[in-house]
């Protein structure tokens, strides 16, 4: 009676530890894919919040989410630095126009508007001046700002004004700087008030030694020859 007792019990103890071993590496192998999955699950959520905050990173940048106040006091290099050089100039005449519009809002005139033909005129002016090495209105061929609109041949010259500085850091401060000259009469100022001047250009440009070069115009109604 005990051996056949004894037999029995270990017949059902082999197929015991047969359905253990059997059902053993399933049970691992659930277990581990589990696992996998919940890693991958954190994975793939951490390399969507790189991959988001990458995104809104660009979004930002490209859509110059950074308010006026702070673009107008970094300096000219910085802007640079953030934008690369396909924006930066873009960036530059954008927050000028906006800060000499300011400027027109106090004293009631009407605010001015960008073209890209006339910015390309404002450019040719600063980067002659940073290549040749000079700051004057007239450049060493005798040609004046005017005449370099004249000179180009694509618009009449009708009314015009312009500013020029140098080695100046930042918008605020050129913009800064032509109305503290308000007070000296020297007509830096004098640009900003005329009431009839509907277009604004900027040129910027870099000397070999690092003198920065500003060119602001203020042009009238023009028309195509």
């Amino acid at each position: 009676m005990f051996s056949l007792l004894s037999l029995w019990m270990a017949n059902k103890m082999k197929t015991l530890w047969l359905a253990i071993t059997m059902l053993l590496p399933h049970g691992v192998s659930a277990i581990e894919s589990g696992k996998q999955a919940v890693q991958q699950d954190i994975s793939k959520t951490i390399s969507l919040q790189d991959s988001q905050t990458e995104r809104s990173d660009t979004f930002y940048l490209s859509n110059q989410e950074k308010p006026h106040s702070e673009i107008i006091k970094m300096s000219f290099g910085t802007i640079l630095k953030l934008y690369g050089k396909e924006k930066w100039l873009e960036m530059v005449r954008q927050h000028f126009l906006q800060e000499i519009n300011k400027q027109r809002a106090v004293l009631g005139n009407l605010a001015l508007t960008s073209h890209t033909v006339l910015n390309d005129v404002a450019q040719s002016k600063a980067q002659d001046m940073a290549d040749n090495d000079y700051f004057d209105h007239t450049d060493k061929q005798g040609v004046s700002d005017a005449g370099r609109l004249v000179k180009d041949g694509r618009y009449k010259v009708q009314m015009f004004g312009s500013n020029i500085s140098y080695n100046i850091k930042n918008i605020g401060e050129v913009v800064q700087s032509y109305v503290d000259n308000k007070k000296r009469n020297t007509g830096h100022y004098d640009v900003i008030s005329v009431k009839d001047y509907k277009d604004l250009w900027v040129g910027l440009a870099m000397g070999k030694n690092g003198t920065r070069y500003i060119v602001v115009n203020y042009w009238a109604e023009f028309s195509k020859k």
